[in-house]
């Protein structure tokens, strides 16, 4: 199977080394930006084919598959050419700019019977599918409350560049980054959102560019965000890209019958480092092991690749049956309906009722 990557940063770093891992897969054709930079990456890797500038549409007919893993402003043309060509799409988060291009994208590979994947991989993480086992036994009993804090310092350092992240129109922001793969997961977790109150923040407003300048940052890089779902539950999620010596990525969820919590410190990896705990009531938290059946072969630099590795395996799969992918486009769309809400919501500074969007 003839696979071609359109992006030389993540696509590089993590679907390129979980792609030439697997058996039967030739990464035969890359996309980037800048020539030098993208004939490197492809000379190095063994890639035959390598396109940049705008000649995208070039690399369709030399793949099977195209993983769009680019920034978010280019996600929408990419993947629109992608499917009009015929072609699976392998599509990274936040999938559009906004729902109407992701309704769009839906439409389209519906019609041309192209089944598309979505990376959300935090559904493949080992200590992420005990939690889930572990929530959907029914143990914690009625659910009461469930909190998201995702702080963690990538973008802590005013001198780091400026470039699209800092640009709201181009789908930089924490919101983007993190908030889309929160809003999957507790929807899978905990059921879909009935009702989104949202709050963004622009705490670094300037950054410098490639010459030092300093230039204008509108992108969020905190975001609060409520949300109401099924009988009601509360959601409360704290994220941000600029909070030094945060405290990582957590999610808890308590209930009737007792906590529990899936959650890791680590802010150099962001898949690498996460646990399990529970409590019951009256009880310290201590610690769950994690089912070995849910280990994923690794010996990766970067504990990113190895979910990829499977989530690429589930689309393989996916596509030589001829069944629907999830997490695909209703999940992506989900997802993207949820950040918009959070738009609007900070706008209007007022809950937005959110049921019409996806019911």
């Amino acid at each position: 199977m003839r696979v071609g990557i359109l992006g030389t940063g993540f696509g590089r770093a993590v679907h390129l080394p979980a792609l030439q891992s697997l058996p039967g897969v030739a990464v035969t054709a890359l996309w980037g930006r800048d020539r030098d930079r993208t004939q490197a990456i492809a000379q190095e890797a063994g890639i035959p084919h390598a396109f940049w500038g705008e000649d995208w549409a070039e690399l369709y007919s030399a793949v099977d598959i195209v993983a769009v893993t680019t920034p978010p402003f280019l996600h929408f043309p990419q993947a629109q050419g992608a499917l009009t060509a015929g072609k699976p799409v392998l599509l990274e988060k936040p999938i559009t700019l906004n729902t109407q291009q992701a309704r769009q994208l839906q439409e389209l590979a519906i019609a041309q019977r192209c089944p598309v994947a979505v990376n959300f991989e935090f559904r493949l993480v080992p200590a992420w599918r005990s939690f889930a086992e572990l929530l959907t036994s029914g143990m914690l009993g009625q659910l009461r409350y469930v909190t998201v804090d995702w702080l963690v310092q990538g973008r802590a350092d005013r001198q780091r560049p400026w470039n699209w992240y800092a640009q709201r129109d181009l789908g930089g922001g924490v919101l983007g980054a993190v908030g889309s793969h929160a809003f999957d997961y507790l929807h899978w977790l905990v059921g879909p959102a009935t009702a989104v109150l949202g709050d963004l923040s622009t705490v670094i407003p300037h950054r410098p560019d490639g010459s030092g300048q300093l230039q204008p940052v509108d992108s969020d890089d905190v975001a609060n965000v409520w949300l109401k779902g099924p009988g009601d539950l509360t959601t409360s999620l704290r994220l941000s890209a600029a909070t030094w010596r945060g405290r990582g990525h957590w999610l808890t969820v308590y209930g009737e019958n007792g906590t529990l919590m899936v959650g890791s410190p680590n802010l150099n990896d962001y898949v690498r480092g996460f646990t399990v705990q529970q409590a019951r009531p009256g009880e310290e938290l201590r610690m769950v092991p994690v089912p070995s059946a849910y280990d994923l072969p690794d010996g990766f630099a970067d504990g990113r690749i190895a979910p990829v590795r499977i989530l690429w395996q589930r689309f393989l799969a996916a596509i030589a049956a001829g069944a629907p992918m999830v997490p695909g486009l209703r999940e992506g769309l989900y997802s993207q309906h949820l950040m918009d809400a959070v738009h609007l919501s900070h706008h209007q500074r007022t809950w937005v009722d959110v049921t019409r969007w996806w019911g």
